[in-house]
């Protein structure tokens, strides 16, 4: 048994010598995406402050006003999109039902948990859109990825060849590559 390459002396191996691509040392940005949600949520959790130690400041109508400009910051873009869908004759969708929902919170007097609730909203849909970015990163890379070069150990001897001249006998232990066309 050849230990570099785990190959039986005398028997066909073939070795994958696919490389991982470099990781580079980019300095990390912030998403402008993850902007509106993490200033509404500083401003959330600041009027609760102010609202829970009644501060002399937040009385009626400013916690109205306070938290109006937070819910415009995050949650302008899913009530313009529902309005849309409305006007198109779509009322039943993820947009409508969070807008109705989180302005029936303002209209009882709710103000904070409608601001929660969209922000709660909007940070599942980062979420999920970081989590299906990953994946056609991940999907992509495994197409891309192909073998150039195959070395064979016949003879005792290691041998490169190209992965369409190598012929493999029935009922070997060699892992099987799988071509995906999309």
């Amino acid at each position: 048994m050849n230990k570099e390459h785990q190959c039986e002396e005398g028997t066909a191996c073939a070795i994958d010598f696919i490389q991982e691509t470099p990781k580079t040392n980019k300095a990390t940005k912030i998403n402008k995406a993850y902007l509106a949600p993490i200033t509404g949520l500083f401003f959330l959790l600041l009027g609760i402050g102010l609202d829970l130690f009644d501060s002399s400041f937040f009385k009626p109508p400013v916690p109205l006003i306070w938290f109006s400009i937070i819910y415009i910051i995050v949650g302008a873009t899913i009530v313009l999109r529902a309005a849309k869908l409305v006007v198109k004759g779509d009322i039943y969708n993820e947009f409508v039902l969070m807008s109705v929902a989180t302005l029936g919170a303002f209209i009882i007097g709710s103000y904070e948990e409608g601001v929660a609730v969209m922000l709660f909203y909007i940070v599942g849909e980062l979420f999920q859109e970081a989590a299906m970015n990953k994946v056609k990163r991940s999907v992509e890379a495994l197409l891309k990825v192909q073998v150039e070069e195959v070395s064979v150990l016949e003879n005792g001897k290691i041998i490169t060849k190209l992965p369409k001249k190598v012929v493999v006998e029935n009922n070997s232990n060699l892992p099987i590559y799988i071509k995906l066309y999309s």
